[in-house]
């Protein structure tokens, strides 16, 4: 047998209540019967090997049992036994079972991890099932039965049928062979190997030269029946025992009653709150007794401390109770369901609003009291043998070899076991937690504690005592230690466990506010260059994806052929140097610290009216949060990470600038303007950066009617390149203003002046003020209009309709003045026409205003004039002179 010496500083204590841990069916108490005397028919015998707490992995502590050379081959077999794991080793052995030298793995059943392993006729049997299909825990029994039939092969796991695999007829198992339990033969009944062992317990080992049924198995499984084999059962076969291995007779009954859970004590004051704080921390629950029998264990864990809990005063622990919420009705404080066994002493509770908890008194009996902060009794915490805690930091070869639970006590306080060989416990000299390896005998780290009532949970700095994990002796190591599962939690400095999503969400979700803290949302190496672009796939260009939503039009100015904008430009690229952390579902937002770490691409606007353009705002985001990966087993950092290459990174650049615009007039006012944003790559990135043209793409999101236009078919412009893009938006001139305020004018003045062609020819004053006034004003409008647009030598549609409109104005008043000749030469000029012409003149010549003079009231023939100064003449044919 292996034997560690073991130095001073290294020597276990065990406290009173160490001594009284049961170590068959749970932590205490079961019926028992001396080693060595014989068992009653209903009692089992129990092979401990290689337990405690100090022991180091031997190969020289086995069963072993030799069957008879001359036995025969059996066609059907079974074999079932009871199995319970103290720690585990890199593949626990619970039988072999040899023939020869060369037929050694004839049978073998094995676990590593949480994966049960068989070898049936020097073949492996279970490899279909994944690694995780076995979960057992330390401390806890299972029910084995491994039947082989001529053409099937089943294994039963706690009376249920677990796996099945058909066989092929005509084999025959020797009965000849070794049988060695608790180690793995590599030679027949030898050629043993440390990491190949079995450390825990073992029962009622039966073989049968039969297939059991699954009835039979099933009563075996539930302690109806002690199932002793008909070719060996270790409670009556004698089994050669090499080294220390202990035996113990147990009820049968003990297997099947064990609970699901213990009690820890954790012996210091403190409040109701802090000590369930603290055993969430444990992966617990502050203790709430289900029945007599489990108050009983409590009051067991709890008495041993009962100096240091209060000295005082009876009253030592919390109950995990509270009826705070509704008088006389006791809920469980981690789940508020009501609790249906209550075990108060005869006068208690005492009631009302103050007297809301409960403890357990050294009588058993418990006691309600308040809930206040200032109260501080000590903590149970109650524990599944199912949950653990993980240590983190170390360079463990397996996630499993990373769990630990708590386990007895050391120096007065609890300790924690690894399920492998590591151990760490609690110095009352030192004050020091320490970090041991039994296998190799060695303390690996110490960890000095601000506060003698803190435990080694949550996130803290260890110094190491030997070389540990690539770092020297005396320098720093950060382990955590907590139960927080990486796919699912980030772990607070404390210990204390949260969802992911809720780290770096801005609101403190962890009690010292650490899931706030380190935030950056960038992770880069030492080599990284930030002036360097990143490579595409296969180091190939780096291809950035264009994006432009324009948000405003704030003017469009015709006169000098600029338009002020507003929008934003994002380019959209992967970075396979970075790692990215902290994102959600759709992303992030990066810091402008870390953003500052990182390669961003660069560019320049190249259609500015007078460079005038300034950035609003800028961010850089992940948009996307592809390929989680979760943190390795033995990493402290919980955060999940991205990687760049999968991840897209995008920088938003809000803008505000005035562009010019190359603005045709040719169809106005029905011209369509076709502008655009222009965008050009540093010629310094040559045929490393590139846009995608064809993944790009633009849109409009602000009003899109507009006083003069209306914005459509915004798009990237065909004629962009990998180094240049152009964002194109299309104005359509609305033309409704237009015909208002254009077109209907000027054909009304149109009709206008034709109206003038019904006026009579004796009124030729009337006709030719009215059409010379119409051509005025049409031209005025015409200086107008061309006034509001930018000088050009273009012909536009707006001008050949004004010239169209005043070439008829001008046709109408030129057939005036030949109506009016005419009228002069051929001597018909209506009656009573007065000839005006100044009174020197002795040819009055052409007529220069013509005035009807209508005859006066009641005389016939004698025209009368009246005017504002009401005047009259006569005229007898003659021309009037005045």
């Amino acid at each position: 047998m292996l034997v560690f010496m073991l130095d001073e500083k290294f020597t276990p204590t065990r406290t009173k209540e160490m001594a009284q841990v049961h170590p068959f069916g749970g932590r205490r108490g079961g019926q028992k019967t001396a080693s060595g005397a014989a068992g009653q028919q209903d009692e089992v015998k129990v092979f401990s090997l290689q337990r405690g707490v100090w022991t180091a992995p031997s190969e020289e502590v086995f069963l072993r049992h030799n069957f008879s050379r001359d036995a025969g081959a059996t066609e059907s077999l079974t074999v079932c036994y009871r199995i319970r794991f103290e720690r585990y080793v890199d593949l626990s052995t619970h039988l072999s079972y040899s023939i020869t030298e060369e037929n050694y793995d004839i049978l073998g059943f094995y676990s590593t991890e949480e994966q049960l392993l068989t070898w049936v006729l020097g073949q492996s049997q279970i490899t279909d099932l994944p690694k995780d299909a076995w979960p057992v825990f330390p401390e806890t029994w299972h029910h084995l039965c491994h039947v082989l039939g001529q053409t099937s092969y089943k294994v039963y796991w706690q009376g249920e049928l677990y796996y099945t695999k058909a066989m092929e007829a005509g084999w025959a198992m020797p009965l000849n062979g070794t049988l060695v339990v608790g180690q793995e033969q590599d030679l027949l009944g030898g050629g043993f190997d440390l990491t190949q062992i079995l450390m825990g317990d073992m029962t009622q080992l039966s073989v049968w030269d039969r297939a059991l049924t699954a009835a039979e198995v099933g009563r075996i499984a539930a302690c109806q029946e002690v199932g002793r084999g008909n070719v060996l059962s270790s409670d009556v076969t004698e089994l050669e025992v090499v080294g220390p291995v202990k035996q113990q007779w147990e009820k049968i009954g003990t297997f099947c009653r064990s609970s699901s859970h213990y009690f820890l004590m954790l012996p210091e004051m403190r409040s109701i709150t802090a000590s369930v704080s603290l055993c969430n921390i444990f992966n617990a629950t502050v203790a709430t007794p289900s029945s007599d029998s489990d108050n009983q264990n409590l009051l067991d864990e709890m008495l041993p401390f009962s100096d240091v809990c209060f000295p005082s005063s009876t009253w030592k622990t919390w109950i995990g109770i509270s009826d705070e919420h509704e008088e006389d009705v006791w809920r469980d404080l981690s789940t508020q369901e009501p609790v249906e066994f209550l075990r108060f002493g005869a006068l208690f509770p005492h009631g009302g609003r103050i007297y809301n908890c409960a403890c357990l008194m050294v009588d058993g009996f418990w006691i309600d009291t308040d809930c206040t902060n200032t109260n501080r009794r000590c903590t149970a915490c109650q524990v599944q043998y199912s949950d653990f805690l993980r240590l983190r930091g170390l360079c463990f070869d397996s996630e499993h070899q990373t769990r630990f639970r708590s386990d007895g006590y050391m120096g007065g306080r609890p300790f924690f076991r690894g399920f492998y060989d590591m151990l760490v416990t609690w110095n009352a000299q030192q004050k020091e937690w320490k970090l041991h390896s039994v296998a190799e005998n060695r303390t690996l780290a110490s960890l000095s504690t601000v506060s003698l009532k803190s435990y080694p949970l949550g996130r803290h700095t260890w110094v190491t005592h030997e070389e540990l994990c690539g770092r020297p002796p005396g320098s720093g190591i950060v382990l955590s230690l907590s139960p927080c599962n990486s796919q699912y939690h980030f772990m607070c400095r404390s210990g204390n466990c949260i969802a992911h999503n809720k780290r770096c969400n801005l609101r403190y979700d962890c009690l010292d506010g650490s899931d706030e803290a380190n935030c950056d949302m960038i992770l880069v190496g030492k080599e990284y260059q930030r002036q360097i672009p990143p490579a595409g796939p296969s180091n190939s260009a780096l291809y950035l994806v264009p994006s432009l939503t324009l948000t405003r039009i704030a003017s469009v100015d015709d006169i000098n052929m600029a338009i002020t904008l507003e929008f934003d430009v994002v380019l959209t690229w992967t970075d396979n140097r970075v790692t990215l952390k902290h994102l959600s579902e759709s992303g992030g937002i990066l810091t402008s610290a870390g953003a500052a770490k990182m390669w961003t691409p660069r560019y320049q606007f190249t259609n500015l009216e007078g460079g005038q353009v300034k950035l609003l705002e800028e961010s850089v985001v992940a948009t996307t949060a592809n390929n989680a990966t979760f943190p390795d087993y033995n990493s402290e950092d919980m955060d999940i990470t991205y990687p760049g290459s999968e991840n897209k990174l995008s920088i938003i650049q809000h803008y505000t600038a005035k562009i010019t615009c190359d603005l045709r007039f040719l169809a106005y006012p029905f011209d369509i303007q076709v502008c655009g944003i222009d965008i050009h790559l540093p010629s310094t990135y040559g045929a490393y950066v590139s846009f995608s043209t064809a993944e790009g793409k633009m849109s409009y999101t602000g009003q899109e009617d507009l006083a003069l236009y209306t914005v459509k078919s915004a798009r990237i412009g065909k004629h962009s390149t990998r180094t240049a893009i152009s964002f194109e938006f299309a104005l359509h001139r609305r033309p409704g203003v237009a015909i208002l305020s254009t077109f209907l004018p000027s054909i009304l003045l149109l009709l206008v002046s034709w109206a003038t062609l019904f006026v009579r020819f004796s009124d030729l004053n009337v006709r030719a003020i009215m059409s010379l006034t119409t051509l005025l004003v049409l031209y005025t409008l015409f200086a107008n209009q061309t006034n509001a647009l930018p000088k050009t030598s273009e012909v536009k549609l707006i001008d050949i309709w004004f010239f169209y409109i005043i070439f008829l104005l001008f046709i109408n008043i030129i057939f005036h003045i030949f109506v009016a000749e005419e009228d002069a030469l051929t001597g018909t000029a209506p009656k009573n026409l007065i000839r005006i012409a100044p009174v020197e003149s002795k040819n009055p010549g052409p007529p220069l205003l013509r005035r009807r003079i209508l005859p006066a009231s009641g005389g016939t023939g004698t025209p009368s004039f009246r005017s504002p100064l009401s005047f009259s003449i006569s005229c007898s044919g003659s021309p009037c002179f005045f």
